[in-house]
Parts: structure tokens; sequence; C-alpha cells
């Protein structure tokens, strides 16, 4: 059976006009003339009553007091499957049982005392399903008396599922609210009177009792950084007639700062004026911190590429000046305070590279070993330490650091282990002075993966001190064996001064045997010796220089002077061989920087091996030049050119570690030379010359001024 549809209070309509009716078909009944018998007048007064009781989509009885039927209209029929003649004169608990009568004694109760009752139950239909109704109980009263009562049932099944849906979709918009933190509101601006959904409520962290319902009241949990913006984009809004969408903060009674979405639509009444904004507030502040998270980590991932790209090609000498780039951008990046590199050298761990923010002092050279035990002993075990409530945080067998850190005012702290192939090389540590700062779990990782670029670039350093070492070594060897071959010239070269230094003594001798010695000729002879001397000072301090095992130093240097020191060196050496030894000098060159007796070291092996392929040639083609010039802005060009038969086919092997075409060649010399050159940044290559012999060339870069 369908619902008539009708609410409660067009129900309660309804029977107050079947009352009236009733009443009026009673005064009726009264005023019929003395021709129509009692008879007649009763059948059709109850006639219309019938009709019009079976025109009203509602169940209609008449029970009378003793709670027997007296009428139903035609819905009874329709609901129950019983007929009027079937129900009439049956009591009440007859005809809807036991469970019924109990539910319903109550209510009968009460309208037999004079009273109007309503109330909703279940009752159950002709073909088993139970429907939903609402029940109108009025009392007939004439006299004061009860005589019986007027009962209207309404089926308000259909109501009742539909307004449980619409319950249910509340519930739901209600929970989706929760759900996606939204919450939606209405604002009188006529009466200002502000309402808002529960789920607003729990974003602002209040209740309905503390919050005042106003604009006002809104704005005061603003944030007061955001206070002004915010009531200017609603004044905008208002005044331009255009909607709103906006982000700010607001405070909690707690304290805490919440990140909010607020959009709204402006109405307006007949004259145009606004009178009424209907707008969302949305609780983003999970999302605004996952999307700032995602920008500093993207930020951060872009930097790592760039700090460990830039070690790919740079030199080892620039390593440390990275390092500290490398703190710098990470503690900016981060916000932190200072970062710095701790390594073991000697057996101690000390700060080696450091950066911070102004203000604060610098740790360079900070012994942490000596000062800080117990985490010397946890970095030596590699354990990472992260530590975001200083000192509180630290345990209590760290009594010194616990000093330390409230001495220097640290508030939070990481120190990452740098470990490359199972070897702790020292740490890298990251420190907040001004506030806390926890250390998450997805942070440790990217600091880890700064902590491997960090060590990675150490150990190359380490590796290139040691592997400098080695080729200086191999480097001062290569020299002794040059020098070990030039033995018989340099000889030569000595013998000359100190053989005139022993002939001008003994000359000396004989002017001072003689009575009256000429002091004019003596002291010529004396100005002589101390020019030999001179001489052959020059020659051993040469020899010396080449002798000594220093270590690389890098200088401004004409190398024009090296050259015109090491022809004059080798020239000796040429002559007894046979060899025209020429220089070609480009005047003007720019200084170089560079090793001095490194670079005199390429050139000498250069000359030596040119004069070596030389040698075997006929007297006239055994030509060794030595030129220089300029081989671009940033470079000079140095060539040795021989008149030999040139290269040999695999000539591209000449530079290999323990490669030589000599009989008695270890085959190290060239390679020793590339090394040298490579290391200032520069280049070796050898070509045949267009008409006759080889010539092998180098670059070295030219000084840059700073």
């Amino acid at each position: 059976m369908a619902s008539s549809g009708k609410t409660k209070n067009e129900l309660l309509a309804d029977v107050e006009s079947l009352g009236r009716q009733v009443a009026d078909l009673k005064r009726q009944l009264a005023d019929q003339s003395a021709d129509d018998t009692a008879q007649a007048a009763r059948f059709r007064i109850i006639e219309q009553f019938r009709l019009l009781a079976d025109s009203l989509p509602v169940l209609v009885s008449y029970v009378d007091s003793n709670l027997r039927y007296r009428f139903n209209n035609k819905c009874y029929e329709t609901w129950f499957g019983y007929s009027r003649s079937e129900v009439y004169g049956k009591h009440v608990k007859e005809v809807i049982g036991e469970a019924g009568y109990e539910a319903v004694l109550p209510h009968i109760n009460a309208v037999l005392s004079g009273r109007q009752v309503d109330f909703e139950t279940s009752i159950m239909y002709e073909k088993g399903d139970r429907r939903e109704v609402y029940c109108n109980y009025v009392p007939d009263l004439m006299d004061g008396k009860v005589r019986g009562f007027f009962v209207l049932v309404q089926d308000i099944t259909e109501r009742k599922h539909h307004q449980k849906v619409l319950e249910k979709t509340l519930r739901s918009l209600a929970e989706a609210q929760r759900i996606a933190h939204l919450g939606n509101w209405d604002w009188d601006i006529e009466h200002n009177e502000l309402l808002w959904s529960d789920e607003i409520y729990r974003i602002f962290g209040l209740t309905p009792q503390q919050f005042g319902a106003t604009y006002e009241a809104f704005l005061d949990r603003v944030h007061p950084q955001d206070r002004d913006f915010v009531n200017r984009c609603v004044d905008e809004a208002l005044r331009r007639q255009q909607p709103y969408s906006i982000d700010h903060r607001i405070i909690r009674p707690d304290g805490s700062i919440r990140i909010v979405h607020e959009q709204a639509e402006v109405f307006f009444n007949q004259q145009g004026e606004p009178n009424r904004m209907i707008g969302t507030v949305q609780d983003v502040t999970q999302a605004k911190h996952a999307e700032q998270a995602l920008q500093e980590r993207l930020r951060f991932e872009h930097f790592l590429s760039e700090f460990s790209a830039g070690f790919i090609n740079l030199p080892v000498e620039k390593v440390t000046e990275e390092l500290e780039h490398g703190l710098q951008g990470i503690v900016r990046l981060m916000d932190l305070d200072l970062g710095a590199v701790l390594q073991y050298v000697e057996g101690k761990i000390i700060v080696t590279h450091f950066w911070g923010v102004a203000g604060v002092s610098s740790l360079n050279g900070f012994v942490v070993s000596d000062r800080l035990p117990w985490l010397s002993d946890q970095l030596r075990r590699g354990l990472l330490q992260a530590y975001g409530r200083l000192p509180d945080d630290l345990p209590e067998q760290a009594k010194a650091e616990r000093r330390f850190c409230e001495t220097r005012g640290f508030k939070s702290i990481i120190c990452i282990p740098l470990q490359v192939g199972g070897s702790i090389l020292g740490a890298v540590l990251f420190v907040c002075y001004l506030k806390y700062r926890e250390w998450p779990a997805d942070l440790i990782q990217r600091l880890k993966l700064v902590g491997e670029i960090f060590a990675t670039a150490l150990i190359r350093e380490q590796n290139e001190e040691h592997a400098r070492g080695l080729r200086a070594e191999l480097s001062h060897v290569a020299r002794v064996v040059t020098l070990g071959e030039l033995s018989a010239s340099l000889a030569h070269e000595l013998n000359q001064p100190l053989t005139a230094i022993l002939m001008n003594a003994q000359a000396a001798q004989r002017f001072l045997a003689e009575e009256t010695p000429d002091i004019k000729e003596l002291r010529e002879i004396l100005n002589d010796i101390i020019t030999d001397d001179k001489r052959a000072g020059e020659i051993i301090h040469k020899l010396r220089t080449l002798l000594k095992k220093d270590e690389r130093k890098l200088e401004s240097i004409q190398f024009n002077l090296i050259a015109r020191e090491v022809i004059e060196l080798l020239r000796n050496d040429a002559m007894l061989r046979g060899v025209t030894l020429d220089m070609q000098i480009a005047p003007d060159l720019p200084e170089v920087r560079g090793d001095r007796v490194q670079l005199q070291q390429v050139l000498m092996n250069l000359i030596l091996n040119a004069s070596d392929v030389v040698a075997s040639q006929e007297p006239d083609n055994r030509k060794v030049i030595v030129r220089t010039d300029l081989h671009d802005p940033a470079n000079i060009k140095v060539t040795v050119a021989d008149s030999g038969p040139g290269l040999p086919e695999n000539a591209q092997r000449l530079f290999e570690p323990f490669y030589t075409t000599k009989a008695n060649g270890l085959g190290m010399g060239l390679a020793i030379s590339r090394s040298i050159v490579e290391s200032h940044g520069g280049r070796i290559w050898a070509e045949n010359n267009p008409d006759r012999g080889a010539c092998f060339s180098f670059t070295v870069q030219v000084a840059v001024e700073e």
C-alpha cells in the first residue's frame, strides 16, 4: 500500500475537518423536520459520514467507550482484508490481537480520559508485510463525557524510508567531511550569524559553546599574521561580488597551528546588497606538509645530483673546497646551523672541514677524540647518532658530551659515520643551535647519501695523496737514474771549473813564492777562482735540486727559464754525443703554474730521448730543437723535435708504463712524464715531423692571477 504522503500537520487538519463535518451531521440530525423519521435521517447522516471517511487517504475508525468498533472506512478493508461487517461490533483486542492491543492500550486509556493522542507504531498488513504508521486518537465528547473515539491511521512507511535515507545521507556527508577534513559554513551577513558544520568545529578544535558564531569570532581564531589577509579577501569578495579561494592558518585553543583552504560564494538580496555567504573550510595541513616535504626532497635530490657530479672531474686539490661548499649547501637547504667533516688523523678524530652560519664559532681543528670520548667510541663502531633535544636525549654515560652541548648551546645533532669498504674514515656532523629538530627516517636516509658522497671524496683525496707520494718516489728514482746516465757529462762539466780553480790556485802559489808578488795579478787569479767556484756551485745546486726528494711545490714560473736551465745542464752531454742542441723560445710568454723540478724532469727526459734517437744518425743529422710558444690563451706549448727516423708503428704505446724501444730501457720515462704533465692540467703527445724525425709536445696551464 502506498503512503498518502501527508505530513503529521496535514493529517491533524484532516482530523479537525472530519470532526467539524461530524458535528455538522449531528446538528443536521437534531434539526430534521417533523415529517422525516428519525431512522431515515440517521441512515442519511451515516452515509454522508461514510462517504466522507472513504474519501480520506488514511484509515478511519470509530471505537465506542466499550472498545468495540462501530465504523471503519474503506482503507481498513484494503489494508487488512476485513469487511466492515466482519469488524463491526468486535472488541479492539479481538481484531488487532493480544500483542497489538497491549501496545496501544496506554494510548486508548489516554484518549478515554478525554485527551487527544498521536503516536507512531508498526502494524502487519493483510499480505504479511509490516508497515510504519502514524496514529491519531481523537475523543468523541458529549456533555463532557467520552462516548468513544475516532481512530485515524496514516501509512508513513515510505516517508520513514526517505527519512532514513536522508539521515543516512547526512551521516555519510558528515563522515565524508570528517574523512576529507572538509566542513561547510553559512554566514547571515545582515544578522552577523555564522553557522558551522560539525567538521569545522573539529578542524578549529572548538565546541559550539566555545564559539561566538559571528564573523569576528571566526577572525579571532585566524593566525594573527594571516588575519588582515583573510579580512581583506572577504571584503574584496563582497565588494567585487565574486567568489574567493584562499589558504591561511588558524590557531587552536591548545596552541597548535593548522593550515586551511577556504572558499566561498556571495549571495545578494533584491536590492543587490550582499546578505549571505556560503563556503567551505578544509584542513590541508597534512597536504601542505607533504607538499613542503616533497619540494624539500626534490631540492635536496637536485642539490645532491649537482654536488656528486661536481666531484667527477674535480682536481684533487679542490676536494677540500668542494666539501666545504657541500656542507654549506646542506646546512642552508635543511635549515641547519653548522656542518662539519671529522676525519681520522694519526689515530685521532679531528674536524677537518667546517661551515657554519654567521655567529657560529668554527670547529676546525677540534680534536673530537680528546674532548668527546663517548661519541668517538660510537663513531669507531660505525654507529649513527641522532638526537632531537640536547642534552636531555643523550645517555647518562655521555657526560662530556652533555657538558659540551650545554656549553656550546647545541639543541639538535646528527653524526653519520663515513664508511668505505668496512673502514671508518670519520663522520659528517650537522647541528642546530636555534631550535630543536627531529631526525625522521627519510631525512636520515638522505643524509646518509650525503655521507656516502663525502666518504667517496675523502677516500679519493687520500688515494690521490698516496698515489702522489708514489709518483713523487718514482719521479725521484727516475731523476736519479737520469743523472746517473749523465754522470760522464756532468763529471766533465764539473771538472772544468774545478780544474780551472786548481790551476789558478797553483799559479797563485807561484806568485806568492816570489820576493815581490804581483798583487794585481793575484787579485785577478782570486777573481777567476771565485767565478769558477760559483760555476761549480751552480752545477752542484742544480744536481741537488734534481736529486732532492721534496714535496710537490706549485708556483708561478717563467718556463723559458726552465728551458734554458735544462739545456745548459744537458749541453755537455749533447756535445759528447755530437748532438746539436738548439733553442727556439718565444719571447714574453706568460708564467705557468707548476712544480719547477717536475717540469724540468719532463723536459730533460724528452731532450735525452731525442738525443738517444739522433745519436745513431749521421753527424750532420744529429739535431734536437726545443721550442716554446703560446698554444692558446690558457696554455703554453713545449716541443722537443729531433732529426731521427721518426716514430715507430705502435707509437700510441710509447706513454704506457714499462713499454720501451730501447734495448736497455725501463719504459718508465715517458709514463712518468705523462703523469707529471696531466697532474699539471696539461697533455702530452707525439707525432712525426713533416720532413724528418719526430716531435714530442706537451702543454702547461698558464698561471691564473688570484
